[in-house]
């Protein structure tokens, strides 16, 4: 890099109004004619100037525009896709910023400067090349990327970036790309991403496929160096939505290629199991399952049985891996042996591995499988089968069987072995809430079938969202468009259900959403709002009524995830409404983030009010601890997993219940059911922000291991509240670190309700 000379001599005009001339001798050869070394205080600037002339050039540079220190061809960027969204670094110059010249150093999201997006992916940056290009029409150099990372704050380095270049007309090819690895850059501070770009056109598209729930850049820079001589791929493609079509193809091969057996690895399971054609183990359902299980993995759960034990009502889960350690195609046939109705009770799937958006491929959806099918495994790969045995299908007492499975001549048999106790539990209190909203498409494409399935995996609190409720208004008249979706969705789901009635108020949005007349400091007349809400309330009342929900069976919810400051409104708003309908029950979540801090105080203004609390599960168990735990009202917990939902563990889904438990909360919950964005559930990459589903779309509808996990939560939330309500099986504070570690606690706890209460044994899983 040769920095510019005028850009050099700025940097040292700044410099002499802070050093004196005397002191900055380091550029000359020797010291000049008649030069002393001074005593004292002198003596002390010349050796402070020393070791501060390098900080201050660095800054210095720093301070100066990009393009003076970066001669050459000048990058201008001329549209992004889409928007910037990010509310602190969000303004109209946006688009000018990314290539100004000025560069803002850590932390950029605090930088109006800065340009960030929030939850969006792939991110597009057109740019375009101003100068005379050096030979033939055509640029070469270096682009340049500047950005930062903040883990704790989902702030990430993304985990592709591809550069491409058009052909003047309406085609585009790729000239470079980089695959990231963001645990690899060092947390807290800024980086640069670095590409060599050789004989492109003027025209430049960037994606950026950001990994985190944030993006931020403030400035790309190129650099003019000597064309390389690299092959440049020819102009293919129809514009930039196939350039990134293009580019998501080339990071999801990349991330694919990770997970498939080294040479090492084969060699490994060669030796273990060399002369076998099939190898088979019982494993940990919710474990981490992966393609390439070590033989000492595999040794440890090979030969055992699969031993579970429940209640009437519950379903229980097992998993058992099949390995095909040879260089040959093998055809593995199941089928049962003993007890007909074991057979009739389980069900067998196989669990698909899919790719979430941060390139890890997990195994987690749950496919449907009949046992008259063969499987066919491709060499040395690895194969899981989920087995769900509903315990209501199975008499009291033992049942037993062996499922066989065969490749060619050779078998394998893995007991199985079902105790079911002479009892069953209701859910009754128990609440469970996912966010299930109906307009989440693919998966809401058979309404019913979707209802059923959240029904059969205890589900019992539904959200009526604010698109299908009425709001409320001083136009009374406005209402008869909206009501009939509400009685829709009372049929749907049924009277038995409980109803959460979500109608999205966001104080500091209320201009755009058309209510600033709620808002007390508006100067809207008091007495006309009282007779507006009045209405508006009474209506609700009168739908639910007419629906056959009773109203023990709904809460009004009003604010999402309030924090101190929707205090004012949320006191002034809630006791409005207590006291027009003092039976009408009120919800509230509330959080407690550094962003969006709840003190104790804010609870305390809002208990009066607030019928059923569901606070953040951190914020229960933190800071909010000993109010929420001191209420006498009902209060439940929801933990949501971490961004990607696919890459999170089902331990975490089913943990929040034992969470809750150890609280002593009465309700769970999660974020959510069904959200993919309107995108298919099967592609984390194919929107701008990964799936949070549970469940992909099909027919019938495909499950997961973290849905699986979450039901197998509540199930055992029903036997600890209601068989040690004295929570004497509490062993110390439960977290979520280790999942071995955790279901061992788990089991035990079962294992001791079972042989305590039901008299029953249970052994390893």
């Amino acid at each position: 890099m040769m920095l510019a000379p005028q850009s050099i001599s700025q940097c040292f005009r700044k410099m002499n109004a802070l050093i004196p001339t005397k002191y900055v001798q380091c550029a000359t050869p020797k010291p000049a004619a008649g030069w002393k070394q001074t005593p004292g205080k002198d003596q002390w600037q010349q050796s402070y100037a020393r070791r501060l002339l390098p900080i201050m050039v660095g800054c210095l540079l720093l301070s100066l525009p990009v393009s003076e220190a970066f001669p050459g061809a000048r990058i201008v960027a001329s549209r992004v896709d889409p928007q910037p969204n990010y509310h602190f670094t969000q303004d109209a110059g946006d688009v000018a910023q990314l290539t100004d010249g000025q560069t803002v150093l850590y932390p950029l999201w605090k930088n109006r400067a800065a340009v960030g997006w929030a939850r969006a992916t792939p991110i597009k940056i057109w740019l375009t090349l101003h100068g005379v290009p050096p030979t033939q029409s055509q640029f070469s150099g270096r682009l340049s990327i500047h950005t930062v990372v903040r883990s704790k704050s989902g702030i990430q380095i993304p985990n592709r970036v591809d550069v491409y270049t058009s052909d003047g007309k309406s085609l585009w090819a790729h000239v470079n790309g980089m695959q990231l690895k963001p645990s690899e850059f060092k947390d807290g501070q800024d980086h640069w991403l670095h590409m060599d770009i050789s004989s492109v056109s003027s025209k430049l598209l960037v994606v950026i496929h950001a990994s985190g729930e944030y993006f931020f850049t403030d400035e790309i820079i190129w650099e003019d160096t000597p064309a390389p001589p690299v092959a440049s791929e020819r102009p293919n493609l129809k514009g930039p939505q196939q350039a990134v079509t293009d580019s998501l193809s080339r990071m999801k091969k990349n991330f694919t290629a990770s997970t498939l057996a080294t040479p090492q690895q084969i060699l490994q399971w060669g030796s273990s199991f060399g002369g076998e054609p099939i190898v088979a183990w019982v494993e940990n359902p919710w474990d981490t399952l992966t393609s390439t299980p070590s033989p000492t993995r595999i040794q440890d759960g090979a030969g055992k049985s699969v031993r579970l034990s429940g209640i009437q009502n519950e379903y229980e889960t097992s998993c058992i891996g099949i390995l095909n350690p040879t260089s040959s195609d093998r055809m593995v046939s199941l089928s049962w042996d003993g007890d007909a109705t074991v057979a009739q009770a389980v069900q067998v799937r196989i669990v698909k591995a899919v790719m979430a958006a941060d390139g890890k491929i997990v195994y987690d959806a749950l496919i449907p499988h009949a046992l008259s099918e063969p499987i066919n495994m491709a060499p040395n790969t690895t194969t899981y089968l989920w087995l769900t045995v509903d315990l209501r299908r199975l008499p009291v007492g033992s049942s037993t069987a062996s499922l066989e499975l065969s490749s060619s001549k050779f078998k394998l048999r893995i007991p199985i072995e079902i105790h079911v106790a002479n009892t069953t539990l209701q859910q009754g209190e128990i609440g469970a809430v996912n966010w299930a909203y109906t307009k989440d498409l693919p998966i809401w494409q058979a309404p019913k079938a979707a209802v059923n399935d959240l029904v059969a995996h205890r589900i019992n609190v539904f959200v009526i969202p604010a698109s299908d409720l009425p709001q409320p208004t001083t136009r009374s008249t406005a209402y008869a468009a909206t009501f009939p979706k509400l009685s829709a969705y009372l049929q749907l789901f049924g009277t038995k259900s409980f109803y959460l009635l979500y109608f999205q108020w966001i104080p500091e949005r209320f201009n755009e959403q058309g209510l600033s007349w709620l808002d007390p400091s508006s100067g809207f007349d008091p007495h006309q709002r009282r007779r507006a809400v009045e209405d508006w309330l009474k209506l609700i009342r009168d739908t639910m009524a007419q629906a056959g929900v009773k109203e023990s069976q709904w809460a009004l919810y009003p604010v999402d995830e309030p924090s101190g400051k929707h205090r004012a409104f949320m006191q002034f708003m809630l006791s409005l409404l207590k006291e027009l309908a003092p039976t009408v029950q009120i919800y509230a979540n509330p959080i407690d983030t550094p962003s969006n801090p709840t003190s104790v105080s804010d609870l305390q203004a809002l208990e009066p009010y607030v019928d059923i609390w569901q606070p953040d599960i951190s914020f229960a168990e933190k800071s909010g601890k000993g109010f929420f735990q001191s209420l006498r009202k009902k209060w439940w917990i929801y933990g949501n997993p971490t961004r990607p939902a696919k890459s999170q563990a089902p331990m975490h889904y089913r943990s929040i219940s034992w969470r809750a438990w150890q609280l002593g909360a009465s309700g769970v919950g999660f974020w959510s059911y069904s959200n993919t964005g309107g995108t298919s559930a099967w592609d984390d990459l194919d929107g701008r922000m990964p799936d949070w589903a549970v469940v992909y779309e099909g027919d019938p509808l495909i499950s997961s291991r973290r849905w699986e996990a979450f039901r197998e939560g509540v199930e055992d939330f029903l036997l600890l509240r209601y068989l040690d309500p004295q929570r004497t099986l509490l062993e110390q504070q439960f977290k979520e670190y280790d999942n071995r570690e955790i279901s061992a606690y788990m089991n035990r706890s079962r294992e001791a309700l079972l042989a305590r209460s039901l008299n029953i044994r249970h052994g390893e899983p």
